[in-house]
């Protein structure tokens, strides 16, 4: 049931940079949208199960919070005796799998696909029926029998490839959907009909498809969304091609114009394949670590409900893996042969029940710790004899700003806050010249050469802002708020977000990567959640803590980062740690840090503007007698 090859073009399809993120306007998050019903391929109906195995399966994948099954079913094995003479046996099968899905409260996608013998004269299971209305019969009679137990009925499996349907001709297959429609709604009129079933998001087979006269013949169009080449994120952007996942939007847009805009798209599989690559095989032939492939589901899960809402359903393939098939058939499990669950099972299950710590990360470039170096004595920095030409700006709550560099020490700027808000984060341009600040209501002011692309003061939001970042470029910024809902602004692209997830504790802040193609969010346990390039080197999530995580600063080359708490504690992964004051008695807690330009040094403050500066990191001047509250910091030139 698996896509076994793609065109040999993908090999020299490159990615492009970004997502489209081109207008002021805000990307919606995915805490605004609706998570799209999930379900996981299950091939329950193989040898390969006994009905412990089953049973074992489908309790996991309940509990997971998946509400879906689907089961491909053989017309093959129904029929293999001839025209109405059904086999006891696959029947029996096929009830005891449907009947212990409904029993745990999932509902039932049968794929009904491969040909008898009897049907296409003697030949390959693969060879379309010669006559559709055989189909046709035998599908009325299978609704009939699973009247009311069965949600929906699929037509074949994957008919754009000749391993499932020789001729891949689409007019043949439209003609097998007009036929088995009316038998399917007549003998199980609740149920719903599910037709087109593309390897890939193939536009061009689903043109030729309905121009062979489909349309009104089917009651949701669905599609195996697996990316190309296999190993690429799902957030990577269309290029035109169809086995790009982000290319379901084309496939929404030829509905649209065929009249079928309001039909929904399934995505009836989908997955990432955990297995280590050798070296040279083919783009469709790629896997994930299994560490990846937990990041890329649930990241996928929340990127359809953002970018692509019509898709209202997902089927994870697959239930386990196998032992039979390539390398790449065996790996897309989400539990292992044993039935022990993958990561990726982990990382679902907390999504969907909040029964885990969900942690959507990409894997560690290199183990750690996840413990901080350790704590060297901290005092506030003198001034050095050699200013460095880098500094930092402090942003108090009431919007007052105090620049601290060799170009402008002691400067002072100041925001039209509203009242009743406050400044919760800043962000700066790379060279310094310019930040933008935002207040708890999503309200965006900006300074020097920071372009104010707009906030969201003017929507409703879920959860307040707590952190930005900027792009590198200084054309872009983004928002996220407490539950980790992103909004992005200029050339800032969406590449995931924690909104539809439930989290162990809120997310206090983000920090982009230098490509501007990635960013992480950490949560007030020191969670960290990366998104795009963005790496993964580790967290405090699992670790007992003094004082909450209240924000982080990415490594100048983006292969690490630091987190600071409350009391000054210094959390380095992957990144220099070079002092902290987590020993130190403070007057106020920490409220945010600075990378220097180099990445051996760093500035962090006070609530009430003191400065504490490691490395090579010059102290500059402090804000500690203004009487002001500040709550953010970020460079200056």
């Amino acid at each position: 049931m698996r896509l076994r090859r793609l065109l040999a073009a993908v090999a020299t399809i490159g990615t492009t940079a970004a997502l489209l993120i081109a207008s002021p306007a805000a990307t919606p998050a995915a805490s605004a949208a609706t998570l799209p019903s999930m379900g996981v391929q299950f091939h329950g109906m193989w040898s390969s199960y006994d009905d412990a195995g089953r049973a074992r399966v489908l309790d996991m994948m309940s509990a997971a919070g998946m509400q879906w099954v689907r089961v491909d079913m053989a017309w093959r094995a129904f029929e293999e005796n001839g025209k109405g003479n059904i086999a006891s046996w696959y029947v029996d099968r096929a009830d005891s799998i449907v009947n212990m899905a409904r029993a745990r409260n999932m509902k039932v996608l049968i794929t009904l696909l491969d040909t008898p013998a009897w049907a296409n004269g003697n030949q390959a299971k693969n060879v379309p029926p010669t006559n559709p209305q055989d189909y046709a019969d035998f599908a009325g009679w299978l609704a009939n029998h699973f009247k009311g137990r069965v949600g929906a009925y699929e037509v074949w499996n994957e008919p754009n490839l000749d391993a499932f349907w020789s001729t891949t001709d689409p007019a043949g297959y439209a003609a097998l959907v007009r036929a088995a429609y009316p038998s399917f709604k007549r003998n199980d009129p609740s149920a719903l009909v599910v037709a087109g079933v593309t390897a890939q998001n193939d536009t061009d087979w689903l043109t030729r498809m309905y121009d062979g006269g489909i349309q009104g013949s089917f009651d949701v169009l669905s599609t195996h969304p697996y990316q190309g080449p296999a190993d690429d994120a799902p957030e990577t952007p269309d290029t035109g091609q169809w086995w790009r996942m982000d290319h379901i939007k084309a496939v929404h847009t030829l509905m649209v114009q065929r009249g079928d805009g309001n039909k929904p798209i399934w995505g009836t599989e989908f997955g990432w394949s955990s297995h280590a690559n050798a070296g040279g095989e083919e783009p469709w032939m790629l896997g994930v670590s299994e560490a990846q492939q937990a990041d890329y589901f649930t990241r996928s899960v929340a990127w359809f409900a953002a970018k692509h809402p019509y898709v209202t359903q997902l089927f994870w393939y697959n239930d386990r893996d196998r032992t039979n098939g390539t390398t790449q058939d065996q790996h897309y499990g989400l539990l292992h042969t044993d039935y022990s669950p993958k990561p990726a099972y982990n990382a679902i299950k907390a999504m969907l029940t909040g029964g885990g710590n969900v942690q959507v990360v990409t894997p560690p470039a290199a183990p750690s710790t996840g413990t901080p170096a350790p704590a060297a004595p901290a005092t506030p920095a003198t001034a050095s004899a050699t200013a460095r030409r880098k500094g930092y700006k402090l942003i108090a709550a009431d919007g007052r700003i105090f620049t601290y560099s060799s170009a402008a020490a002691g400067s002072i700027a100041n925001f039209a806050v509203a009242p009743g808000h406050h400044i919760v984060a800043s962000a700066g341009t790379k060279d310094g010249g310019g930040s933008w600040s935002v207040t708890d209501n999503g309200a965006v002011f900006s300074t020097g050469n920071a372009p104010n692309l707009g906030g969201i003061d003017h929507l409703h939001l879920n959860r307040p802002i707590v952190g930005m970042a900027g792009t590198p470029t200084g054309r872009g910024y983004w928002l996220v708020a407490t539950d980790g809902g992103i909004f992005s602004f200029g050339d800032a692209a969406f590449f995931g977000s924690t909104g539809g997830m439930p989290l162990n504790k809120p997310i206090v802040g983000m920090a982009a990567t230098p490509s501007g193609r990635g960013y992480w969010l950490v949560a007030t346990d020191g969670g960290v959640f990366a998104y795009g390039d963005a790496r993964f080197f580790g967290s405090t999530g699992g670790l007992p803590l003094n004082k909450p995580i209240v924000g982080m600063a990415a490594a100048p080359n983006g292969n690490g980062y630091w987190m600071v708490a409350a009391d000054g504690g210094i959390f380095a992964y992957n990144a220099p740690f070079l002092g902290s004051t987590g020993a130190i008695h403070l007057n106020r807690p920490i409220v945010g840090m600075v990378a220097t330009p180099s990445g051996s040094g760093y500035w962090f403050a006070a609530a009430d503007g003191g400065i504490f500066a490691y490395g090579d990191a010059d102290f500059l001047g402090s804000a500690a007698d203004t009487g002001a509250t500040f709550t953010a910091m970020v460079p200056a030139a």
